[in-house]
């Protein structure tokens, strides 16, 4: 997490809740870059709008700016019945498995 610091500091440095934290959010959005694909590939334009949609509300929490910003873009775009580009999807999916990576690393220390 590149902002893992100012999220422990918003937690009052709560590891426990941090683990918590993190835990449910591997929990609730693990498959979250399946179903982006997904809902992406079968033009299924409503789902990928839930999905980024609440997807960003979470990751907010981290302050990962620019995956949520990422994440508003194809949100907004797919709300308003546009297929966001290839290049975005892949790109938002990279950066969300590098982050879901960074909380693993997270959790087992």
């Amino acid at each position: 997490m590149e902002h893992y610091q100012q999220f422990l500091d918003s937690l009052d440095n709560d590891t426990d809740m941090v683990d918590i934290i993190l835990n449910m959010y591997k929990e609730e959005h693990g498959e979250d870059i399946l179903k982006i694909k997904s809902n992406y590939e079968d033009k299924n334009l409503d789902g990928l709008f839930q999905v980024t949609h609440s997807l960003k509300g979470v990751i907010s929490n981290f302050f990962e700016e620019e995956i949520c910003d990422l994440l508003e873009t194809i949100e907004v775009s797919s709300k308003s019945g546009d297929i966001p580009p290839s290049d975005m999807i892949e790109t938002v999916c990279h950066k969300i498995e590098g982050l879901n990576q960074q909380i693993d690393k997270i959790l087992q220390s």
